[in-house]
């Protein structure tokens, strides 16, 4: 695995942790942890496309990084209502 997708494979694990301790945070009500979570999940596409602009190389995972980062955001958007 070239060392931009390992990095992307690392974030996207951290992200994964990142919303489990959401989902736990929505279930004892603590709103402040979940948006906290939420917000650092935000943050991981971004990261994951960084790790290829730095390479100057071709990002693959732009559809999925996408997809998560938008997710994530309608999530933190429901959660700040």
């Amino acid at each position: 695995m070239n060392p931009e997708l390992s990095t992307c494979r690392s974030l996207y694990s951290s992200m994964i942790d990142n919303l489990s301790v959401v989902a736990n945070a929505l279930d004892s009500s603590q709103q402040g942890t979940a948006r906290t979570y939420l917000s650092a999940a935000l943050d991981k596409p971004d990261n994951c496309e960084g790790a290829f602009s730095e390479k100057q190389t071709t990002l693959v995972l732009s559809k999925e990084n996408t997809n998560a980062k938008q997710l994530t955001a309608i999530a933190l958007a429901l959660l700040n209502m």
